[in-house]
């Protein structure tokens, strides 16, 4: 077992070492020195997918979340009394989850928009 964590932390540290080495060149025009990334396609709709991404996985968190919290709540009504608690935990986890994830993928939005 120690020798497979041995291996399996060389192989990471070299593939670390390897991806440290790499260097691209976005800035710029493609004749100046720079790979001219800024003005292709593939960076352009990028931009566009990450854009439309999050306005989609904002609205359907809000969905999903509302539609758990009601599954829960009906299974908790139709649950007895000492099966309540745990329906109670689920219902909290999911409302916290909805928050968290209607906060995140706004900000995740907002600081990629500072790349473009």
């Amino acid at each position: 077992m120690k020798t497979l964590k041995r291996i399996s932390a060389m192989v990471s540290l070299a593939i670390m070492m390897l991806m440290m080495n790499i260097t691209a060149f976005a800035d710029g025009e493609a004749g100046e020195g720079g790979g001219g990334l800024e003005g292709s396609i593939l960076v352009t709709g990028t931009k566009k997918l990450i854009s439309d991404a999050t306005g989609i996985l904002t609205v359907s968190a809000v969905i999903i979340t509302g539609l758990l919290v009601l599954i829960f709540l009906i299974a908790r009504g139709a649950a007895d009394e000492q099966d309540k608690k745990p329906w109670d935990k689920r219902i909290k986890s999911a409302l916290v989850c909805g928050i968290l994830a209607t906060i995140a993928v706004p900000t995740i939005g907002t600081i990629l928009s500072y790349y473009s």
